[in-house]
């Protein structure tokens, strides 16, 4: 083999083969990718259209929750720039598989929540608020209830962070039984 390999073309080849090999190893492991930051049209104007997938994420955070909704076609969003949408209190942004995020913070509760109830001390006195125990925002309404009258369980769970209800007619049910203290 020797000199005769390199003489007759067979370096040629043999670089040639390296160079291809090297290509190929370099599109596998490092595949080039469309920018989901490009839409058609304009690159200085982010547009969504009917058939884009908007992604609505809603933190509330009165009770730290966070709910996620796809649409495709809502009049809120669709045939908007990004900031026209941003103008609504969104901050808008491409997300995975070129849907466009939109996000958005509140000081309120969720749907899930809104209707719940909890009982709870507030500035050593006994007072009804909105949402599950643990939920932010002012009472709704101080009771003229001492907390030392209650039952020693119920003084717990209070001192604990308070007793949780689903609904305001089960706190009312409750409260029945508080007239006795």
């Amino acid at each position: 083999m020797g000199k005769n390999f390199f003489v007759k073309g067979g370096f040629l080849i043999v670089l040639i083969a390296l160079f291809l090999i090297t290509t190929a190893a370099i599109e596998y492991f490092m595949p080039t990718q469309d920018s989901p930051t490009e839409p058609t049209g304009s690159s200085d104007i982010f547009y969504v259209n009917q058939d884009t997938i908007v992604q609505e994420e809603i933190y509330y955070r009165y009770c730290q929750h966070l709910k996620v909704k796809e649409y495709q076609g809502d009049p809120r969003f669709s045939n908007k720039t990004f900031e026209e949408i941003s103008k609504g209190g969104w901050s808008v942004f491409w997300g995975e598989d070129n849907k466009v995020v939109v996000f958005k913070e509140v000081d309120q509760l969720c749907p899930d929540d809104e209707d719940k109830r909890h009982i709870a001390l507030y500035e050593d006195q006994l007072a009804i608020f909105a949402g599950p125990v643990g939920s932010k925002g002012q009472p709704i309404e101080i009771l003229s209830i001492d907390i030392n009258k209650l039952e020693p369980e119920l003084q717990e769970q209070i001192k604990n962070g308070g007793i949780d209800f689903s609904n305001q007619e089960e706190l009312y049910e409750a409260m029945e039984n508080f007239d006795e203290y």
